[in-house]
């Protein structure tokens, strides 16, 4: 027998889920920044890159449906989750509503309770290969978001430079900053998603500066050894 807080948790997590589709999608909320192609930030991505929301999307839905699977091996994970995952998904939506600074901290407090979340996940012993694999890529995009939000923001104020360096350092000082997150998450974490999706990211900043050498370069140079690493963590995995 399913206590109240069994249903409230999964109730919860849908609705929070149903809402973000729904602003996502349908929201047509006036920002509070707008640019031309020539005031983007540099650390902004090629369109494309987005598309990884769908990506997202989808592997939370097939988590969502997992949770009432009676056959559920992660069950008990689910119930140390609790309330995180419709907290950090609803914060993420208020982004979608808003913009400018209040984007911006509403989507800093998403990735921190993200963070929590996957650290409970890492830290559960008994759990399924999949669990992970959608707060990896979610986080991931996350950790991305937050440092284009921080530029565009900052660029929407006017600021053009920080502690005496500008815009261009500051780019290639958070693209090595991503690569060495990356590193992390794959050696201490052995999480292979999180770091596609800052290769992912870097490769379509690379496309829409491809008429900056210096921001192109070390974009591809960072995707290339992050590329080189997650295929010889795999297949040391395989031989294992």
């Amino acid at each position: 027998m399913k206590n109240v807080r069994f249903y409230v948790i999964r109730f919860s997590n849908i609705a929070s889920f149903v809402f973000f589709l729904y602003v996502s999608f349908f929201s047509g909320e006036e920002k509070d920044f707008s640019y031309s192609d020539a005031e983007m930030p540099l650390f902004m991505p090629s369109p494309y890159a987005f598309a990884i929301w769908f990506i997202i999307f989808g592997l939370f839905a097939v988590w969502l449906a997992r949770q009432f699977s009676r056959e559920n091996r992660d069950e008990e994970l689910y119930e140390k989750i609790g309330f995180l995952f419709p907290a950090g998904i609803f914060f993420t939506a208020l982004t979608s509503l808003t913009g400018g600074i209040y984007a911006c901290i509403y989507l800093i407090i998403a990735l921190v309770i993200s963070t929590q979340i996957y650290r409970v996940i890492i830290r559960e012993e008994r759990k399924s290969s999949f669990f992970r694999w959608p707060f990896s890529i979610y986080l991931g995009w996350l950790s991305v978001a937050v440092i284009l939000n921080i530029f565009q923001v900052v660029k929407g104020y006017g600021i053009s430079s920080f502690l005496g360096m500008g815009e261009l350092v500051w780019t290639i000082i958070m693209l090595v900053s991503g690569g060495g997150l990356s590193i992390l998450f794959i050696r201490k974490n052995k999480d292979l998603l999180f770091p596609c999706v800052f290769v992912w990211a870097y490769i379509a900043i690379a496309i829409a500066n491809s008429d900056r050498i210096t921001v192109w370069i070390p974009a591809l140079i960072i995707s290339l050894g992050l590329l080189i690493l997650i295929v010889q963590h795999k297949s040391g995995d395989t031989k294992d």
